[in-house]
């Protein structure tokens, strides 16, 4: 198993090959007006990878990648 967004514990899957990295609270997005927002969790592609990864057992099929 490869250690990519895909198979980590952290990612939600959301849509074609892209998903949302959970392992750390969702970044504050700050408006021209320098207010607060919203929040959003960061986007990656089912490919991507990072120094935290943490394997899912099953989550390459759970993620429905490819559908």
């Amino acid at each position: 198993m490869k250690p990519q967004c895909e198979t980590c514990r952290f990612w939600e899957f959301d849509h074609a090959y892209e998903g949302l990295c959970r392992r750390h609270a969702p970044t504050v997005l700050v408006g021209h007006s320098g207010e607060a927002g919203g929040t959003q969790w960061p986007y990656t592609d089912s490919w991507d990878w990072c120094g935290e990864y943490e394997p899912a057992e099953g989550r390459a099929a759970d993620a429905g990648v490819g559908r």
